[in-house]
């Protein structure tokens, strides 16, 4: 797999026709030049490093990338080491598994999947 940064931009989402919740989104440009829109699920730290967890607002496949703060800037990178994401990856379950149900989500590990693209 090789290492894939993203550039995004990042603004504020307010779908909910309650108004009683704000998602954090980002827009992901990708190597192909097309873009997709994620919500940050949240960010947590593992073994002296940072991560992102985002989920692609038409998709349910939670995306997880180390980020780095760059001047200001987050600069996304591919998890590239298989030890590493399964490491990663419990660490998210055992962080945000029911966070989403108070909006009837709920992830489930064949929901993660290494970002490819």
């Amino acid at each position: 797999m090789e290492n894939n940064n993203h550039d995004h931009d990042h603004n504020h989402d307010h779908d909910c026709e309650c108004g009683c919740h704000e998602h954090d989104t980002v827009k992901l440009t990708l190597e192909d030049d097309s873009e997709i829109e994620c919500e940050v699920i949240g960010t947590f730290d593992l073994n002296e490093k940072n991560y992102i967890a985002l989920l692609p607002v038409d998709d349910e496949d939670v995306l997880i990338y180390n980020f780095e703060d760059l001047d200001g800037e987050l600069q996304l990178n591919t998890i590239e080491d298989e030890a590493e994401f399964e490491e990663v990856s419990a660490a998210f379950f055992e962080l945000f598994d029911g966070v989403e149900e108070d909006e009837d989500e709920e992830y489930d590990e064949e929901d993660i999947e290494e970002d490819e693209e």
